[in-house]
């Protein structure tokens, strides 16, 4: 697996893809200069890291290794698998505090 398809994969997991996949290509370019990432926003994978960001999947200096395409290693997963699970229960929090 890339930091790429995880990034994508996370996204989906915490159920942003609708958000990442709003994402013109305008804004995932001014999103990714806010967080001081180099990527061209016409790759595939750009909305995803923007949203990942947006979200708090992932941070800056992570971004920086997905753009890197640095190595996707064990504990990158474990990290990102928290991030998810982080981002499912600050949904479901906030679900239980509207009701």
């Amino acid at each position: 697996m890339t930091w790429f398809s995880a990034v994508k994969a996370a996204v989906a997991a915490a159920d942003y893809e609708e958000l990442a996949l709003s994402y013109p290509e305008d804004k995932i370019k001014d999103r990714l200069e806010q967080y001081g990432v180099k990527m061209d926003e016409t790759n595939e994978y750009a909305r995803y890291v923007a949203a990942a960001l947006d979200t708090s999947l992932i941070t800056s200096e992570t971004a920086k290794k997905v753009v890197a395409e640095d190595a996707f290693t064990a504990e990158d997963e474990i990290s990102l698998l928290m991030a998810i699970a982080n981002c499912k229960w600050r949904t479901q929090e906030t679900t239980l505090h509207v009701k």
